[in-house]
């Protein structure tokens, strides 16, 4: 099942352009979320949605392992990128196999078929 987050602004402010494209994350139990603008990842981010004008897309950790607030997706013209929030077990990105660390608060790029791990938790990443 896909669940369409909706947009977090019903016209793009001068500072955002409008994504070109849309990035769908699955999650290990099978659900889906299509993302069309810039969003925050955690087990409670909300209150992180709100105040930057963010998709909200809360996580399904019974182990905890992701923080609150765990990561910012952002689509900009020349890609995707994500940035860890300074999360309590890190941010890694799976790219063809090989793992890499995210540095806190850097953008890493990132591109289709590549898997997030936030904590323990793993969401595939598919950019259209």
């Amino acid at each position: 099942m896909v669940f369409d987050a909706p947009s977090s602004a019903s016209a793009a402010t001068p500072e955002r352009q409008a994504p070109t494209y849309r990035v769908l994350l699955e999650f290990s139990d099978g659900s889906q979320v299509m993302l069309d603008d810039d969003a925050v990842l955690g087990r409670k981010p909300e209150q992180a949605a709100v105040q930057d004008d963010l998709i909200a897309v809360p996580l399904v950790d019974p182990l905890k392992s992701a923080s609150r607030v765990h990561l910012r997706l952002f689509m900009t013209p020349q890609g995707v990128n994500v940035v860890d929030a300074d999360s309590g077990n890190g941010t890694r990105v799976e790219h063809e196999g090989t793992m890499y660390e995210c540095t806190a608060g850097q953008p890493f790029w990132i591109e289709p078929g590549d898997r997030l791990w936030l904590g323990e938790v793993p969401i595939a990443v598919s950019l259209g």
